[in-house]
């Protein structure tokens, strides 16, 4: 059996049950137990089983495991949090990141990592690869910048993809709080140097049923009825503006699997619109072979910055 409780269903109470030493819930039909070596029930059933259930080994973030299990272990904890937390109801939406503050604080001071707008810069380029779990809507209000999954409302899950073929060149973030980087995010920039391509999205008609499954198709630049792929939308059809559709955006290798979508601002850096991976890409019929495909002329090496 799989279900959620009511207090399994709100964004603040996370980071309580995670970080707090013990705790007893009252749920629907039953009272739960939980602490550091044990979870136990007052007996209608021998556990609570949840979708994205989440546990913290403190040891293994706290660096008291071998290398290198500890950098994927790492890794994965914190991928099921947001996960998991990203299902939740907040509120207010541009909480987003406040409501998960401590659990970040207490990763960053055990493990002396540098958070930055609730990814981890020492394995960033694997955050980076996050897509909405469901349709995805923008907050109204700046919580984060586009790279970051805190600035899209709903769900999220990450991509395994393997295989880093970027280079982090400068990451900076503007805190609320000067030298506090657990305080709400003001701006966000990244600059990455990858391979990039330029490609023209479908006009809006053309999609297929794109306000539901968020799908964007691809064209080349001088073909704009050409399909030569699809990626994933951060967001639903409807929260985009006109000027989108027809527009050419660029696609940017992360990992030897996939990458993100940009859209181009007016200040020349770039916003994340989406992503997309190998498999939605059908440049000919060598899309099988991944170094094959990432050779081709039309992708260069550059550098762009993300806001």
């Amino acid at each position: 059996m799989v279900w959620r409780e009511p207090i399994d269903q709100r964004g603040w109470t996370l980071q309580e049950s995670l970080i707090s030493i013990r705790n007893l819930e009252y749920g629907e039909n039953q009272i739960h137990w939980q602490c550091r070596s044990s979870r136990q029930t007052d007996g209608w059933t021998p556990g609570k089983i949840e979708n994205f259930g989440v546990y913290v080994d403190w040891d293994m973030v706290a660096g008291h495991s071998p290398q290198p299990e500890l950098f994927e272990n790492f890794i994965s904890t914190w991928t099921r949090i947001v996960e998991n937390y990203s299902m939740r109801n907040l509120g207010r939406p541009d909480d987003k990141l406040i409501a998960l503050s401590s659990i970040a604080r207490k990763f960053g001071q055990l493990s002396g990592k540098e958070y930055v707008a609730g990814l981890w810069k020492h394995a960033l380029p694997r955050f980076l690869l996050w897509q909405p779990f469901g349709t995805g809507k923008y907050i109204p209000k700046y919580v984060a910048p586009s790279w970051s999954w805190a600035s899209i409302d709903g769900g999220i899950r990450f991509n395994t993809f393997l295989g880093v073929q970027m280079n982090v060149i400068n990451i900076s973030v503007v805190t609320l709080v000067l030298n506090d980087i657990y305080s709400p995010v003001m701006a966000g920039h990244l600059e990455i140097r990858a391979k990039v391509r330029h490609v023209m999205i479908y006009p809006r008609a053309a999609q297929f049923n794109i306000s539901k499954c968020q799908r964007l198709c691809f064209s080349y630049s001088n073909l704009p009825y050409a399909k030569i792929g699809c990626g994933y939308c951060d967001v639903s059809a409807d929260d985009l503006d006109q000027d989108f559709w027809n527009e050419k955006v660029l696609l940017l290798q992360v990992a030897l699997e996939g990458g993100l979508i940009l859209r181009q601002l007016k200040d020349g850096t770039f916003c994340r619109i989406g992503m997309f991976d190998h498999q939605t890409l059908n440049f000919d019929d060598r899309q099988h072979n991944l170094n094959e495909l990432w050779q081709y002329p039309d992708w260069v090496e550059r550098s762009v910055v993300i806001v």
